[in-house]
């Protein structure tokens, strides 16, 4: 089963209405980050949590718990201007091919060393330009499904 990630930014000013109305807000108000994210939405998952096991939590968003709402089968957090305090230890080349095998293998996806690498570098670099590229007013809801 494939599971897709997608990227939309937010004006912060629509997160009181996006709590009661997560699809309908992002569909009215959310434009969709330019670009295309070849990997799959596994990827970004595992690559989360590798970040959250070296103390970088992308999923505390200060707007508290990851989003639910979107639907039962997805899993969704915001990437906020606090997070820019992590931009320096968001080095796509600070991990290397080996340990993104190892973290993929660990979540049961199937890429060998070249791709791991490659899927890992990309992800945390898309991550880390998403953030760095946020207005203070500004979030960027990180959606997979």
């Amino acid at each position: 089963m494939s599971v897709i990630a997608s990227f939309t930014v937010l004006d912060a000013k629509f997160l009181p209405d996006f709590a009661a109305d997560p699809a309908g807000v992002l569909a009215t108000h959310g434009r969709a980050v330019s670009g295309e994210y070849g990997w799959s939405g596994y990827v970004v998952l595992a690559v989360l949590d590798a970040l959250e096991d070296r103390g970088i939590s992308l999923s505390d968003t200060g707007h508290g718990e990851p989003i639910s709402g979107l639907d039962d089968d997805s899993f969704s957090t915001l990437l906020t201007p606090e997070h820019r305090r992590y931009l320096p230890h968001l080095d796509p080349a600070g991990i290397d091919a080996a340990e993104f095998k190892a973290i993929f293998d660990e979540e049961g996806l199937e890429l060998d060393e070249y791709e791991s690498g490659a899927a890992g570098r990309a992800t945390v670099a898309l991550i880390r330009d998403l953030i760095a590229a946020l207005t203070d007013d500004e979030v960027v809801v990180v959606y997979i499904g």
